[in-house]
């Protein structure tokens, strides 16, 4: 099973439209995992785009997830992949209490599944449990990514491949019957190393040309280096930034704005002094964002 998620930071860093909810991604995910588990899918990976620090924490909370592939923070990871253990309730050995605990058990199932492990020897599987009376599928599934047979600790494979296609990564898993991921082998493979393929490069070309004709057309001229370095336009106030802020606002002026304010992270480029033309201005800003223009009290 393939779980997507994405920070909630895109309700307001991107368009998501009015139509889309942002909920809380760690218990969307639970949620995801569980009904998965329900379907019977145990091998389970998720496609996130949190956050390298995020991507951990998911798995150090979230109980079934196999494998994290990452983004957002284009993290380089020094070890590939990355080894989250977490140990989960043995019920060979759990106590009545810590059975009781379990969402949906109980102290009558708690009691029952001593009982059939007293008389029938230990759990082999999980799915053993579906044995003891009153624990159905439903119940299973509710507890099926908290509950183990030993003491040995599921693991959770993280992995991101840094940023601008620098890196591929590669990730061989091997699980075992129950879902769980019992060996690995991974890589971070540079992309520097290998030559452009002939074909894709020929198809490039009819597009490259024109696109390299727009982007080299001069449309002014700048005086002054023009600051947009992530690091400065993300913590301070710089020259580009408030280019860029007044450039909205001269064009919003016409719908009766007073200010304008724009979002440092969405300026991605330094410019030097000299000729401007159209192709960096599509560096430093990429995204076809809107203007809005709306009304404020205070």
């Amino acid at each position: 099973g393939v779980i997507g998620v994405i920070t909630p930071d895109t309700a307001w860093s991107s368009n998501p439209g009015p139509n889309v909810t942002f909920t809380d991604p760690i218990l969307a995910v639970q949620q995801s995992v569980s009904d998965l588990s329900a379907q019977g899918i145990h091998k389970i990976v998720v496609l996130s785009h949190l956050g390298w620090d995020k991507d951990l924490a998911l798995a150090q909370t979230v109980a079934g997830i196999d494998v994290i592939v990452g983004g957002h923070s284009h993290t380089l990871p020094a070890v590939y992949p990355t080894v989250v253990e977490k140990k989960l309730l043995n019920v060979n050995k759990a106590t009545q209490e810590e059975l009781e605990a379990l969402p949906g058990i109980g102290p009558t199932l708690a009691k029952r599944i001593i009982e059939w492990r007293e008389t029938k020897g230990p759990f082999q599987k999980v799915e053993d449990l579906l044995q003891v009376s009153g624990i159905g599928p439903a119940k299973l599934a509710a507890i099926r990514n908290l509950v183990a047979v030993s003491d040995d600790p599921v693991r959770t494979l993280v992995v991101q491949a840094g940023e601008y296609a620098q890196y591929l990564g590669r990730l061989s898993v091997t699980f075992d019957a129950a879902g769980n991921v019992i060996s690995w082998e991974g890589e971070l493979i540079p992309t520097k190393d290998f030559a452009s393929h002939p074909k894709v490069e020929e198809k490039l070309v009819a597009f490259r040309e024109p696109i390299e004709a727009l982007k080299k057309k001069v449309i002014g001229e700048t005086k002054v280096e023009l600051l947009g370095e992530r690091a400065l336009v993300r913590t301070q106030e710089t020259n580009l930034g408030n280019l860029v802020a007044d450039a909205m606002l001269w064009k919003a002026k016409v719908a009766g704005a007073q200010i304008a304010l724009w979002n440092g992270g969405g300026i991605r480029a330094s410019l030097p002094a000299g000729p401007v033309t159209f192709g960096d201005c599509m560096a430093i800003l990429p995204f076809g964002n809107y203007l809005v223009v709306l009304e404020l009290t205070g």
